[in-house]
């Protein structure tokens, strides 16, 4: 089972830290069958790093070396010797925020996020179009069977 870690660096937006670590253990799980059929490593810790748009831009520059702003930004660290396998996910609340709709509002898009950050460490790509079709359907029926989105708000 994959340790969850839940780091809120937004300055002014209040997490449901709870409801954010069962959803991506939940999420974990789902994604656990996948990484097994595409050869991914299955991850001990994950951290999720939630940020504002200035945040998650300066991070996109200094990871991938994109200027902009993103939604997700998945980082898999390589496997050391006695050491944990860890990733990382680093999420934009504001891009949940501002991407939210009247029938789907932005935690539906955080959790989005969430479920498209482990597909990707699952092994998936989504530089095809079919690539991208298949991680999405993906990830929204991981987000139709998640119990724990069901029950909890992520935003608070």
């Amino acid at each position: 089972m994959t340790s969850i870690l839940v780091v809120n660096q937004h300055p002014s937006i209040k997490l449901n830290t709870k409801a954010i670590k069962a959803l991506a253990k939940e999420l974990c799980g789902f994604a656990e069958t996948v990484a097994k059929r595409n050869g991914a490593p299955i991850y001990d810790e994950l951290t999720l790093i939630f940020t504002d748009a200035e945040q998650i831009a300066e991070a996109h520059a200094a990871t991938m070396n994109i200027p902009t702003t993103t939604d997700v930004i998945t980082l898999p660290y390589e496997a050391m010797p006695g050491v944990p396998l860890c990733a990382e996910l680093i999420i934009s609340i504001d891009m949940a925020k501002s991407k939210a709709r009247a029938n789907w509002d932005a935690n539906r898009e955080l959790a989005l996020y969430i479920a498209h950050g482990i597909d990707h460490l699952a092994g998936n790509d989504d530089h095809e179009p079919h690539e991208y079709r298949a991680m999405r359907a993906r990830e929204l029926r991981w987000l139709r069977f998640s119990s724990s989105l069901k029950t909890n708000s992520l935003i608070h």
